[in-house]
């Protein structure tokens, strides 16, 4: 096997042996792997493997080695794909689905060691976003074509449970930093200010006319395929993601628009996406700032995870991811009034 990597330290050798194994366990033939620039440490990490299969079939995986509670939820979220992808239902609002969610390879999750678990897919050649216009009009059509298929899941109910679940403890911690000014006072001062800018029940709104969505639409999550096709990735989140569809939506326009492009392209970028995702799935926008709503809500609730997760567990928090979430809190502000001219076509009138 030709291996190329970028690490010869010795965790990353415990890597390539795991390779090893699986082409033994799996009957397969590696002619060459590459592991993937990551942040992954140790024997985590993905790889690229090309070969060949035991039935002389051409061999092109994405596999991640992961620990097995990562893998567990990887898992979940691969059940909902699986299920979502069986459904046959009426798309002839578009009947070309432009879509696509990579199948997990069959065989896995494998059992590689007690602290590492392998899971394989199909690798898909693609590009990430180039933020302009025709990929923002596709990903509206590929996203509202996704949420039609996730909004009949049989699994809908327990993602409801889920989510409301835990919701219900973001908002009691959120209650128990504004009552324990001791413990509020452990959190960044930017933090602070968003969390006593707001009432704990006012979060609920994320949840008005839930579905389930994607819940992490973030640049890397999205592939845009030779074929035309977009390809959405990493659905854990998923299993707990019980919101308003254009919680998604909000988090594209964050992430695709309102940090990329100038104010005076804002609009008209987001109507691309927005007129190509109604075109599949039409839905309600009640207020001109519904989208400054979403975008101050899910920063809010990026606060009280990271809350969560330091206050419960004493993990250090980088400084830089409370900045990064009160930079797109602040990013609302900034952008008022195309927040508002860009719902403002949508918004039904009452």
């Amino acid at each position: 096997m030709v291996m190329s990597s970028h690490d010869a330290s010795p965790e990353n050798a415990q890597a390539w042996a795991f390779l090893h194994l699986l082409s033994e366990k799996h009957s397969i033939k590696i002619d060459q792997a590459w592991q993937l620039q990551t942040h992954q440490t140790g024997p985590y990490g993905f790889f690229r493997l090309t070969g060949e299969m035991s039935n002389h079939e051409t061999l092109d995986w994405f596999l991640k080695l992961v620990a097995p509670q990562k893998a567990k939820r990887m898992l979940e979220g691969q059940v909902l794909v699986d299920a979502m992808m069986s459904t046959h239902q009426d798309l002839s609002i578009d009947a070309n689905v432009v879509f696509s969610v990579p199948p997990m390879v069959q065989g896995f999750p494998d059992t590689v060691s007690e602290d590492v678990t392998a899971l394989a897919f199909p690798f898909w050649e693609g590009r990430f976003t180039d933020y302009e216009g025709s990929d923002l009009r596709l990903l509206g059509q590929a996203l509202g074509q996704l949420h039609r298929r996730l909004k009949n899941l049989p699994q809908a109910e327990k993602i409801r449970a889920g989510g409301e679940e835990r919701h219900a403890m973001l908002t009691a911690r959120w209650k128990m930093l504004l009552q324990s000014p001791e413990r509020m006072a452990q959190l960044p001062t930017e933090a602070q200010a968003c969390l006593k800018a707001h009432s704990p029940d006012w979060l609920a709104h994320l949840m008005d006319d839930g579905q389930p969505v994607h819940g992490d639409l973030n640049v890397g999550n999205v592939l845009f395929r030779p074929d035309g096709r977009v390809a959405f990735l990493d659905f854990e989140d998923s299993l707990t993601a019980w919101f308003d569809p254009l919680k998604d939506l909000a988090f594209v326009i964050e992430r695709f628009v309102l940090c990329v492009h100038e104010p005076e392209q804002l609009a008209a970028m987001s109507h691309t996406l927005l007129d190509a995702y109604q075109a599949q799935n039409p839905v309600a926008i009640r207020s001109e700032t519904r989208f400054i709503d979403l975008l101050q809500g899910l920063a809010i609730r990026a606060f009280l995870i990271l809350a969560e997760l330091q206050l419960t567990t004493s993990q250090e928090i980088p400084k830089s991811e409370w900045q990064k979430f009160a930079f797109l809190y602040n990013l609302t502000f900034r952008h008022e009034t195309e927040l508002k001219a860009i719902a403002a076509p949508y918004v039904v009138k009452t």
